[in-house]
């Protein structure tokens, strides 16, 4: 048997399944301390359900307190920024095009050192460890613990990365350094920029992953637990704390794979339509984490919004070959009911013969035929 626990800002989540049944389900108000949200629902699905803690093999955690943190401008920490690659990259600085507002809580400190490689793996310039050293010197002083790093294609070759990370140990002992090698992909910008707010997280996912593994010691569940991830695969708690940007669509990817999950289809579109934005950026800087996003939009007319998504990612599966035999809407508080002609529109956009629409586990109208999956969020 599995528990599943969603912890966001308003609302804790727990679900126990064995297989892919589910068998009971609990929500509670999201506490302070986050230990009495996930303390209430687990030991409601448990009673409910008439299980014993040892029966329970393995826990996931969802949350958004990651992105809500983000979002929200608050618990982020300072963060040092050291990029490899001078001279090729000296005509963008690091940190360039976010919002001031943002910059400046993270402290707009950065350096630009000599090294990196091309993308055939041929260096740049031999790494300038001395210029590392005096960056990472000028951090302590500065009260700056955590430090994230980059180089020009890390990820074909990370090993200067590495380096520089030793070199930062050794002058701030115990810093919290992020590599970008760890979440993005070739891109320097996009990935320097995810490497520079994961580094502003970590001190707030060592305390919300603690609490985690108070909540679950407090219930004397001694199973291992694990944190989703973008992709909507799993993480261990300790590989979590340190790369807490890879959380960041994971309520999005967890909504999806669930839906597809309960639906029992191996072709499907999913759209979780949801009344806040996915995209915690807001387009105003460049970002790249690791782990395949799906497709995301605002939402600013209900379900038409939905089902142009629903459209996009149809058409997606089609040029892939692998067609899907249904569309699974999820709402998630909607910003006006949906109406007939809306999913007759959709039905024509994307000709398929069955859309189901999901809020609250209630199939919204009998007329488009049975349903696929049920669930609620």
């Amino acid at each position: 048997m599995r528990i599943g626990v969603d912890v966001g800002g308003t609302n804790t989540d727990a679900v126990l399944m064995e297989g892919s049944r589910v068998l009971a389900a609990a929500k509670s108000a999201t506490t302070a301390d986050v230990v009495g949200g996930i303390v209430a629902s687990v030991t409601s699905v448990l009673a409910d359900a008439k299980v014993e803690k040892t029966d329970v093999q393995s826990v996931m955690i969802g949350t958004t307190h990651f992105t809500n943190a983000l979002i929200e401008r608050r618990r982020l920490s300072r963060v040092g920024v050291i990029r490899i690659g001078y001279p090729a990259t000296t005509s963008i600085p690091p940190l360039f095009g976010w919002p001031k507002a943002l910059r400046e809580q993270l402290g707009d400190h950065a350096v630009i050192v000599g090294g990196g490689y091309e993308y055939d793996g041929r260096l740049i310039a031999p790494l300038d460890e001395m210029a590392i050293a005096n960056a990472a010197r000028d951090f302590r002083s500065k009260a700056i613990s955590s430090i994230a790093i980059s180089s020009v294609f890390a990820p074909l070759n990370r090993n200067m990365e590495d380096r520089a990370q030793e070199i930062v140990l050794n002058e701030v002992p115990g810093a919290d350094v992020s590599r970008s090698a760890d979440f993005g992909r070739l891109g320097l910008l996009e990935r320097e920029n995810a490497t520079a707010i994961n580094a502003s997280l970590v001190a707030l996912a060592k305390h919300v992953i603690g609490a985690f593994r108070e909540a679950l010691r407090s219930l004397q569940i001694l199973a291992p637990f694990f944190i989703s991830q973008n992709d909507g695969t799993l993480m261990t708690a300790d590989y979590a704390v340190r790369h807490p940007a890879l959380t960041f669509a994971s309520g999005l990817t967890n909504s999806i794979r669930g839906a597809a999950l309960l639906a029992n289809l191996t072709n499907a579109v999913v759209v979780d339509v949801a009344h806040a934005v996915h995209v915690a950026d807001g387009g105003r800087h460049r970002l790249d984490v690791a782990g395949r996003e799906p497709h995301r939009r605002a939402l600013r007319h209900g379900a038409a919004v939905a089902l142009d998504v629903g459209l996009a990612l149809f058409r997606a599966a089609h040029h892939a070959d692998q067609a899907p035999h249904r569309v699974v809407v999820h709402r998630r508080g909607l910003a006006r009911p949906p109406d007939e002609a809306d999913d007759r529109e959709a039905l024509g956009r994307v000709g398929m013969q069955q859309v189901l629409l999901v809020v609250g586990g209630v199939r919204l109208r009998e007329g488009l035929g049975q349903p696929v999956v049920t669930g609620h969020q």
